[in-house]
């Protein structure tokens, strides 16, 4: 029943603001990924305080990618985000 329903909308995307989720996501991925580099080399302390930076890093870089990217959804009715 969904895919029926979305035969009948014309959508369409804003390019610049999908491009923009695509530099958030690749911003965040690197970040995430740096704040884990040579973890071994770490104290525990220090290790659990990096592990925990990365994870906000790409947690919070995904959820931004996945909002940006909807925003630039562009549909012929009136939706909120809420």
């Amino acid at each position: 029943m969904h895919s029926r329903i979305m035969e009948f909308l014309d959508v369409s995307h804003n390019t610049w603001l999908v491009f923009a989720s695509m530099i958030i996501a690749i911003v965040a991925g690197f970040t995430g990924f740096t704040l884990s580099k040579n973890l071994s080399s770490q104290s525990v302390s220090r290790r659990k305080g990096s592990v925990a930076m990365s994870a906000i890093a790409l947690g919070g870089g995904t959820w931004s990618m996945h909002f940006v990217a909807m925003l630039g959804l562009q549909m012929p009715i009136l939706f909120y985000y809420t």
